[in-house]
């Protein structure tokens, strides 16, 4: 019947809270991966730690890579660099002790000192190289004139800047002497990296450097020693001749104003240089007969002065003196609060 006792398996009834049988495997695998994760978390911290302490130690054993601007190399040297210069700029590189390649801050110094040299127009270049090495590249200021100094010849520049060096003689270029600027009481206390500043020392210059760019080196030698005069450069006229030009033989010639003037009516001074030329070649060809003592250059047709004018006829216009003679201008007011050679 349908109310009796039910006979067969009866499952056990399922306790709360119970893990069955196959869950413990689970439950010990869930513990093991956040172990291992600390393990290897912590391996990790302990690997970056020894690898930060190997780099240190390396880093603190490397050795330093050092400079020494003693070593440097200048490179290339024109030819009318005075070897005393070379010299000066190696005791100012000597003087720099030698740095650690790190340490870029001692060339700052280094740039200063060589500047401030007087014969050094500018520090091109002066940087470490890959390699470590101290590149160093000068612009040198090139000698165009002389000032008499004391007995002896300093030497100038385009700009009128003095540069170191005293000389005996003037110094050859281009195988001849300077142009040497007339003497004068300021030139006594001139001293290297001082700037010619006065109006006749510019015009004197400027004759120089006229004469430089107008005259070839062989034309140059012919000429021989020049000492050139332009106290009264500005205050040129028919009577006044300018600027003086003294050469070899007690010759003089007369140039007028300087070259930069471009005052209206004043001849080109290339013209002037090549009147200048002939006059030399003409006594080149007979020293006796055409010897001269004066070569007038200012007009389009210069005038010559002939020490031996022919007597059997009248000299003709070439041949005769073109001016008197000029007596030397009357000292200049000079005002005390204007530096003469600054």
């Amino acid at each position: 019947m349908d109310g009796g006792p039910r006979t067969g398996p009866v499952s056990p009834p399922e306790t709360p809270g119970r893990v069955p049988e196959a869950e413990p495997e689970r439950q010990q695998a869930s513990y093991v991966w956040p172990v291992a994760c600390s393990l290897l978390a912590v391996a990790l911290l302990v690997g970056l730690s020894f690898l930060r302490s190997a780099r240190a130690a390396v880093a603190q054993d490397a050795p330093q890579v050092w400079v020494d601007p003693a070593a440097a190399q200048l490179g290339h040297v024109p030819e009318w660099v005075d070897p005393r210069w070379l010299a000066r700029v190696r005791a100012e590189l000597a003087r720099t002790p030698p740095f650690d390649v790190a340490n870029v801050a001692f060339l700052e110094p280094l740039k200063a000192a060589l500047a401030g040299l007087s014969f050094v127009e500018r520090v091109e270049h002066c940087a470490l190289s890959a390699e470590g090495d101290l590149e160093l590249s000068l612009v040198l200021r090139e000698p165009v004139a002389c000032i008499p100094s004391n007995g002896d010849y300093l030497l100038v520049d385009d700009d009128g800047v003095v540069l170191e060096g005293r000389w005996a003689v003037p110094p050859r270029r281009a195988g001849a002497p300077l142009p040497v600027l007339a003497e004068d009481a300021l030139f006594a206390r001139a001293r290297p990296g001082d700037w010619l500043v006065e109006p006749e020392h510019e015009d004197a210059l400027d004759v120089a450097l006229s004469l430089a760019t107008h005259l070839t080196p062989a034309e140059r030698a012919r000429l021989g020693p020049v000492v050139i005069d332009a106290r009264a450069a500005r205050r040129a006229s028919v009577e006044e001749p300018g600027v003086r030009l003294t050469l070899a033989g007690e010759r003089t010639a007369l140039f007028g104003r300087a070259p930069h003037s471009d005052e209206p009516g004043e001849l080109a001074a290339s013209a002037k240089w090549r009147a200048l030329v002939r006059a030399l070649e003409l006594f080149a060809l007979d020293p006796v007969a055409h010897d001269w003592s004066l070569v007038d250059l200012r007009w389009d047709r210069p005038e010559l002065l002939l020490v031996h004018p022919p007597e059997s006829a009248p000299a003709p216009a070439t041949e005769r003196a073109p001016v008197a003679e000029v007596e030397e201008p009357a000292a200049r007011r000079r005002d005390p609060s204007r530096p003469r050679v600054r």
